[in-house]
């Protein structure tokens, strides 16, 4: 059921405004109802993002399930048999669909639930039909000690479709007579800010503001908190293992840190690589395998439609050995992010970046600006990239675009760290140009992988008895579709790399990193 919704919020001053309409209009009282409201959003806010809101209401055996469009005022409203944590148990498809356009392929995690009072108004017409709906919420947060937070009191105008004129009656009265004026705000922030429980502003876009003229180790210790930091924040949501959004956010912030640490090794103590290059490089090993698990599972449905129907039919027991499997090594991740072994990695390691400015530098990089180290590394690395780049020919084997796809990496990861000493109309375009490079490189790296790996898995799947003939043949099929595509994969890096190494980007690069201050420093 589809609906635009007109809301105001009903100031203290308006006492009683209940009475008021029942004496205006031809109004019929229904029995007032207490509900329990869940809302909900993704872990890095996704629908408060694009200005929607979404809160289930529990009944006996059912969810009630809404979601509004702050834009244009329109409520869709639906039911589910479960808590919705994604959108396919929304039993409209519209509503579920809409939901999954914007979260794709995150949880959908509770916010702040609060409890509320209905009083539901029928404005009937002449045929007793109901004309218009209007409902009056008082809602309330209970906090730990068990004292209560009354909320705005609202006033919500459902309209019947093909009946106009008693909703703008209603909405002439209320403005005129009780000075009511309609409202946008979003009753989410206003409960939040209430419980006094800040709104996630999470994102993993990654830009750490620098000073250009900011000595080198203390902007790497700076983009190494930052790392840290969102490190943790991700987790919890590995542990619980809520989505697969959590354990590659993780990960890339494990990268980030492991890539600053070897790009630029001069800026830091020998004895500080020595122990904290093995220790994040374990954190990257023990969390390949989940990760590995997780993007087969979010291209099943990929692989299947890449096949006749039949055949993707019969990779469904394959999709079942990866979902046990799946469940397994998150249980073993989560242990380990438990264990001594990883809490003293992190604690160590913020000890090292919270302290001051170190006594004995490791080398002039570490005292030099921020903005020279970059320059420097950013046109070493970028050169390399281009060189290396610029040899690769069809015929090369696959281990040499794999390597250079590791440059590729190297080379963003350092216009990420810096790009905020650089205008930002002038490095866009490059990290754009680098991000598409990138995404070629690494479809090609995923297929040359992918084959190797499903025959590890239907070994595994054999040893346990779980591979039938047909699965077999299903598995086949896909690894021929996966060799075709790594062809047309590396016929396109080609064309891709043309468009990232042409002379103007080339030029304008270097006149980004190529200082004469940097090329003293090389």
């Amino acid at each position: 059921m589809a609906a635009k919704i007109q809301q105001y919020t009903i100031p203290e001053t308006c006492v009683d405004l209940e009475s008021a309409l029942i004496r205006a209009f031809p109004l019929e009282r229904q029995s007032p109802q207490w509900l329990h409201r869940l809302y909900k959003d993704t872990f890095d806010g996704r629908l408060y993002q694009k200005k929607y809101l979404f809160w289930q209401e529990t009944r006996e055996s059912f969810y009630d399930v809404f979601v509004h469009n702050f834009k244009t005022g329109e409520r869709l409203q639906s039911t589910a048999c479960e808590d919705v944590v994604w959108p396919a148990v929304i039993e409209s498809s519209v509503l579920g669909r809409k939901i999954q356009a914007i979260t794709k392929i995150r949880a959908l995690m509770p916010q702040i639930s609060v409890s509320v009072k209905q009083h539901i108004l029928h404005y009937l017409g002449g045929d007793e039909k109901t004309q218009l709906r209007l409902i009056i919420e008082y809602s309330q947060l209970m906090r730990p000690d068990g004292s209560i937070i009354p909320l705005d009191k609202r006033l919500l105008l459902l309209p019947v479709r093909g009946y106009d004129k008693p909703l703008k009656a209603v909405a002439r009265y209320l403005e005129r007579v009780h000075g009511l004026r309609l409202s946008q705000d979003n009753p989410l922030l206003h409960a939040m800010s209430a419980a006094d429980q800040p709104l996630s502003r999470y994102s993993n876009t990654f830009q750490v503001g620098l000073d250009p003229e900011m000595p080198t180790d203390q902007a790497f210790k700076r983009i190494l908190l930052d790392c840290l930091e969102n490190m943790e924040k991700n987790e919890t949501g590995v542990i619980e293992g809520i989505d697969s959004e959590f354990l590659h956010d993780l990960r890339v912030s494990v990268r980030r840190t492991r890539a600053l640490l070897s790009q630029i090794p001069e800026a830091f103590p020998k004895k500080v690589l020595n122990q904290f290059e093995p220790s994040f490089a374990w954190v990257g090993k023990i969390t390949g395998p989940l990760r590995d698990l997780d993007v087969y599972l979010l291209k099943f449905n990929d692989y299947q439609q890449a096949l006749p129907v039949t055949e993707g039919e019969n990779l469904m027991p394959l999709k079942r050995f990866l979902t046990r499997q799946q469940k397994i090594e998150q249980k073993k991740l989560a242990r380990l992010l438990q264990s001594g072994r990883y809490q003293q990695l992190k604690s160590e390691w913020r000890t090292f970046l919270e302290k001051k400015d170190m006594k004995k530098p490791p080398s002039a990089v570490a005292l030099q600006t921020v903005k020279r180290t970059a320059d420097r590394y950013v046109w070493q690395a970028y050169k390399k990239l281009l060189k290396r780049g610029q040899v690769i020919s069809p015929e090369c084997p696959d281990k040499k675009l794999h390597r250079l796809r590791i440059n590729a990496k190297k080379v963003r990861y350092l216009l990420d760290f810096f790009q905020t000493l650089y205008p930002s109309a002038r490095i866009q375009p490059l990290m754009k140009q680098l991000k598409k490079l990138q995404d070629v490189l690494g479809d090609f790296q995923d297929l040359s992988v992918q084959a190797h790996t499903l025959q590890q898995f239907e070994s595994q799947m054999e040893a346990e008895r779980q591979l039938t003939p047909e699965t077999t043949h299903a598995i086949a099929l896909l690894i021929q579709h996966f060799d075709a595509r790594l062809e047309q994969q590396r016929g396109a890096f080609f064309n891709q790399f043309e468009q990232f190494s042409e002379a103007a980007h080339q030029v304008e690069s270097k006149a980004l990193f190529h200082s004469v201050e940097g090329e003293g420093a090389a």
